[in-house]
């Protein structure tokens, strides 16, 4: 998929296009690049654990990742971060000195790249960012562009972060009516610890869904 289409449905409020979009990407410790580069999508969503999972895009391959928000400041959309996957736990940087990417251009499908001097942000969201240009530019949001110029402009990050429910199978609507009657397991969530022998006192289910699968991958979380 392409990051506008990526965008485009995250941002929709349609939360089953959301998560059509959200099932399409898989867990970034399941990438087989081990140096992944990815660029932040500003989009979060909640899970029935409480757990907060970000939304990135892959440079290289064009997929869509998700892992669990790694700081209590919500990114803004075009962050390229950069994730080495050949360590655990995994480790991530922001990719370049100061850089960040304002625009996508369809045409091209690539990214352009500028300076950034300050970030201004409130309530653990980014608001702006300052530019490193000489007017000192103040941009609060994302732009899609083509030859011709701007098509649509999408906040840094998601204004109202939605709950969906998420299973071995999974995104789906966060109605338990819903769930208990598509996804037996609902009820039954977190309570299972024969797959992974309990490794490091995680349930099944949260190895699966937080750390993608990975039991080491919880080493040296509290």
């Amino acid at each position: 998929m392409t990051f506008n289409e990526v965008i485009e449905g995250l941002y929709s409020e349609n939360e089953r296009l959301i998560c059509s979009i959200l099932n399409n990407g898989e867990h970034v410790c399941k990438s087989k690049i081990k140096n992944l580069l990815v660029i932040h999508t500003g989009f979060y969503c909640q899970v029935q654990t409480g757990t907060i999972f970000e939304v990135l895009y892959g440079v290289k391959d064009k997929k869509i990742y998700y892992q669990k928000q790694k700081t209590s400041l919500a990114l803004p959309m075009g962050l390229p971060i950069l994730i080495n996957l050949s360590e655990l736990p995994f480790q991530s940087k922001a990719y370049g000195r100061n850089e960040w990417y304002n625009q996508y251009n369809v045409t091209y499908g690539s990214f352009h790249v500028v300076l950034v001097k300050e970030i201004k942000n409130k309530n653990s969201k980014v608001l702006s960012l300052i530019l490193s240009d000489k007017n000192n530019t103040n941009v609060s949001h994302f732009s899609i562009c083509d030859k011709n110029g701007i098509i649509k402009t999408y906040p840094l990050c998601i204004q109202n972060m939605p709950v969906f429910y998420l299973s071995h199978n999974g995104f789906y609507f966060y109605k338990q009516s819903y769930c208990s009657e598509n996804d037996l397991s609902w009820n039954n969530y977190g309570k299972s610890y024969e797959k992974y022998n309990g490794y490091n006192g995680w349930s099944d289910d949260l190895i699966d869904d937080v750390f993608g699968g990975v039991p080491e991958a919880t080493w040296n979380v509290d």
